[in-house]
């Protein structure tokens, strides 16, 4: 992402945010490393807003799916 700052070509941007979209459990495992991130979701987050993503990690976990 920084290789592309202030560069016309892709918007001439000087500011940024990293977001790690990822679930609870590896977020905690990762606690350090993810600090990278500037803002960090759990998948369980975004499941109490869009249901459908609900349905697909419970799926998920009833196939035995996730870790």
């Amino acid at each position: 992402m920084a290789l592309t700052i202030n560069k016309p070509k892709y918007l001439n941007y000087s500011d940024f945010e990293t977001l790690l979209l990822a679930p609870l459990d590896f977020i905690e495992r990762n606690r350090v490393r993810c600090t990278a991130f500037g803002q960090r979701i759990s998948y369980e987050d975004i499941a109490q807003a869009v249901p459908l993503f609900g349905d697909a990690l419970a799926a998920e976990a009833s196939l035995g799916l996730s870790e």
